[in-house]
């Protein structure tokens, strides 16, 4: 699952190398500690060898409402740049 987010992942990297002052922390990291959250589940799942029903259950109880509040945030992002 957390492979579908390395390219959005990706994105949010070239805008930490492009922005003005790289050294000074903002939104694009505010999104890389969100899909950090999402590996770290992924790799909880790994390291313990969880069952496809584990597993799902795993994405539904800790990913599932990190995603909601990612998508939330997201928004949020936007309309404020609007």
């Amino acid at each position: 699952m957390v492979g579908s987010y390395e390219h959005v992942r990706r994105k949010f990297l070239v805008l930490i190398i492009t922005k003005p002052n790289p050294k000074k922390k903002g939104h694009v990291e505010e999104a890389l500690v969100y899909i950090g959250w999402l590996y770290a589940i992924e790799k909880q799942a790994t390291v313990i060898e969880l069952s496809s029903d584990e597993l799902y259950c795993l994405w539904q109880n800790a990913a599932k409402p990190m995603l909601t509040d990612f998508k939330r945030w997201l928004t949020r992002m936007l309309l404020e740049a609007a």
